[in-house]
């Protein structure tokens, strides 16, 4: 069994959050964010990098900009992906993407700069029916042109509504990303819900717990 692990953003700050994971013959992309303080090619993760490797999935951990930001361009660079996030994520992303075009637009107007969205409204609409949701602690497979041997379970993550960690089995190893994490409960959201064991999220000096690269646990 071949697994291999490539970071495609900036994984020492906040912004285009995107980690590609390869089981065998399977990838799967998680996360596909933007650096808001960014413009152009420069905001977005280094898609190119895997461009000539199997994406069948992307796995959308939560509905914030840095890490679902470059979902349509992601498409772009991987048209056959299915997209696979919590039915909460999925209702958010789709209000998000729209609202990342209305800013881009009225900043290019105040500014009277040309400054482009990454991704068109068109864009958005075509790809919603790519969005494939699931609740917390429901386990799915993946497919593509036909099922894998890989198993998705979302757990809650606490930071934003619909937040999730995923957890990946593949023929007996099992492999968590912790996306963002919020341990301790929030006014309308409770603290993080995972497994019991072997899940270690890392703490971020802006006084939350942060994006980890997938860890492997037995």
């Amino acid at each position: 069994m071949a697994i291999e692990y490539i970071p495609l953003g900036d994984t020492n700050r906040i912004g285009a959050s995107a980690h590609y994971l390869r089981l065998d013959d399977w990838g799967i992309l998680l996360d596909a964010g933007l650096d808001p303080g960014d413009q152009g090619e420069a905001a977005i993760p280094d898609y190119e990098r895997i461009q000539d490797q199997p994406v069948n999935a992307i796995i959308i951990s939560h509905a914030h900009l840095d890490h679902l930001g470059s979902l349509p361009v992601a498409i772009r660079y991987f048209p056959h992906a299915r997209v696979y996030m919590t039915p909460a994520t999925a209702a958010l992303s789709e209000v998000l993407l729209f609202h990342y075009i209305r800013v881009r637009q009225r900043q290019a107007a105040e500014e009277k700069v040309k400054l482009s969205p990454l991704f068109s409204a068109s864009e958005v609409e075509n790809i919603l029916f790519l969005f494939q949701s699931f609740d917390y602690n429901f386990p799915f497979k993946i497919h593509g042109f036909q099922e894998s041997q890989i198993e998705i379970r979302f757990w809650d993550a606490g930071h934003i509504l619909g937040s999730a960690g995923v957890e990946i089995n593949y023929r007996g190893r099992k492999i968590f990303y912790t996306g963002n994490t919020k341990s301790s409960a929030q006014f309308i959201m409770k603290g993080a819900k995972y497994p019991a064991s072997g899940v270690c999220p890392g703490s971020h000096p802006g006084g939350y717990d942060a994006a980890t690269p997938p860890d492997s646990t037995e």
